[in-house]
């Protein structure tokens, strides 16, 4: 479910998205900061996106609907943040444009996972940074790429959580009110039981690379 749903591709490069509108519009959209209630009317200035939770009416009011009230805006300097808003509705998300599968124990793989994702983006744009596609130059800036990386594991890393773990059987549930001395113990379960749900492998770790321009893809494919 983590995998197929929470860090899928699409899901994250929507967050991705979202990210950028916040980012874009935080310098120049203010969340409101007032308030009218019984005692009436509470209002200090508005406050940026990053710094909302500063003050508890402006946190309150900081909803999902701050998508739509940066979209109704008119202002130019919110206009890159409308761009990626329509990109979004419009599904034109972000695309995947390379995924590289880490083996820790290879040794050329384990020195890429120690770098640093700013690092590894600063690599492609040396290596991809000026391309011919069909007869056309095309130049990567930093902008257009994304580097994430990626790490999935079943709470304890490399290894079988339930190596960890101790189970009662049900026979023994009627002797836990047992004195101290005779109280049943926990034992590890045997993997021969359940050999055939255990994975491969329990932890895995990926390098991703998102790409911003759908024009400019292909030359890091």
């Amino acid at each position: 479910l983590h995998s197929n749903v929470y860090t899928h591709k699409t899901t994250q490069a929507a967050t991705f998205m979202i990210t950028d509108i916040l980012a874009s519009a935080d310098p120049y959209f203010r969340i409101p900061t007032s308030i009218e209630g019984s005692v009436g009317k509470f209002k200090v200035e508005g406050l940026p996106i990053s710094r909302a939770m500063l003050h508890p009416v402006s946190y309150l009011m900081l909803k999902d609907s701050v998508i739509d009230q940066i979209m109704m805006t008119t202002t130019p300097e919110l206009s890159p943040a409308r761009k990626i808003i329509r990109r979004l509705w419009n599904r034109d998300l972000y695309k995947l444009a390379v995924i590289r599968r880490i083996q820790l124990e290879d040794k050329t793989d384990a020195k890429i996972w120690q770098r640093e994702a700013e690092e590894i983006k600063q690599e492609l744009l040396q290596v991809r940074g000026h391309h011919t596609l069909n007869g056309q130059d095309i130049h990567l800036e930093e902008d257009d790429l994304i580097v994430e990386k990626h790490k999935i594991h079943h709470g304890s890393k490399q290894l079988n959580p339930l190596l960890f773990m101790r189970f009662l059987p049900k026979r023994e549930l009627g002797n836990l009110r047992n004195p101290v001395d005779t109280l049943p113990k926990a034992a590890q379960v045997n993997e021969n039981k359940f050999e055939g749900h255990i994975p491969r492998v329990f932890q895995e770790q990926n390098i991703r690379v998102f790409c911003r321009s759908p024009e400019k893809i292909e030359v890091l494919r």
